[in-house]
This record gives structure tokens, C-alpha cells and sequence, in this order.
């Protein structure tokens, strides 16, 4: 359908006929029940759904980050009150962002890592941290977390 809509041509790729993938099991079993029409039609309107979610968490992310993150040529400065005042979920997202930004990766760390990253980035006693090669220091007095590259001084970041 959404190929239709969109006029792009249909290319059968011949391992959605292999049994063998998950994807494939699942879809032939749904083609055999009575009603598959009516649960294509709500699993489509809830992969829309969750579309659309994403898309504004991915708005409220960019937000954060223009409200807590400065920018600077070899670092990243965060705000930590405004940092501890986000939702959990927009705040683990920014920190994957973070990473993203400060390595160019295309991918954040996976999920599990940022978890244990943000509950240190909300410990009061936090000082320092490192994940996919990225230093997060903690400078209180300042009200600031600094991030940059592991093997940049964050002395000479400053």
C-alpha cells in the first residue's frame, strides 16, 4: 500500500519466502487466520502510531538539547539541573545523542548502557564516567557535566 501511494515500484526479495526468519514465520501465520485483513489494518495503524511517537520524542529530544547543551569545539557542556529535570525517556535519548554527536557514529550505545549512563549523570556524588570512548565529567560548582573524547584533556577542552 504504502509503495502504491508513494508510486515506488515492488521488488520481491527472495528470503521473504524463507521460513527460516521470524518475520516470514510470522507473516505466513497470520495469512492463514480468517480475520489477517483486520490485523494487518491495526497492526498498521499502530506501527503509524508509534511513528508518530517516536517523531515527537525526537522533537522534545532536539528541545533538550538546544535548552541544556552548549556546544564548544573539542567539548560539550550539559546543564545538570536541566538535564535531571527531563523525563527519563527524553534524557536517555539525549544522552544517546550526546555520544552520537561526540563520536559521529550512526548509532547510539545500546539502551542498557545509557540507562546506567543517566543514572550517573543523576547520582549528586557523580565525578566521572566514560562510554563508547567518551569522557562525562561532572563539575559542580559550575552546574555542569563535560563531555568530550577520551584522550582530550577536559583542562584543554576548556
Amino acid at each position: 500500500r504504502y509503495l502504491a501511494e508513494h508510486n515506488q515500484p515492488w521488488i520481491e526479495d527472495p528470503s521473504n519466502q524463507n521460513l527460516h526468519y521470524t518475520r516470514n514465520s510470522i507473516r505466513a501465520a497470520l495469512q492463514s487466520l480468517p480475520n489477517a485483513d483486520d490485523i494487518e489494518r491495526r497492526a498498521s495503524a499502530v506501527a503509524e502510531a508509534f511513528g508518530r511517537i517516536r517523531a515527537r520524542l525526537d522533537e522534545k529530544t532536539e528541545e533538550a538539547f538546544q535548552a541544556a547543551v552548549t556546544p564548544h569545539p573539542h567539548h560539550m557542556e550539559i546543564d545538570a539541573e536541566a538535564f535531571a529535570a527531563l523525563p527519563p525517556e527524553i534524557a536517555l535519548l539525549l544522552a544517546g545523542r550526546l555520544i552520537q554527536e561526540a563520536t559521529g557514529d550512526d548509532h547510539p550505545p545500546r539502551t542498557e548502557k545509557l540507562r546506567r549512563l543517566c543514572g550517573w549523570l543523576a547520582a549528586p556524588d557523580s565525578k566521572r564516567a566514560t562510554l563508547a570512548h567518551i569522557v562525562f565529567e561532572h563539575h559542580p560548582k559550575q552546574g555542569i557535566f563535560r563531555l568530550c573524547r577520551a584522550g582530550v584533556t577536559l583542562e584543554t577542552a576548556a
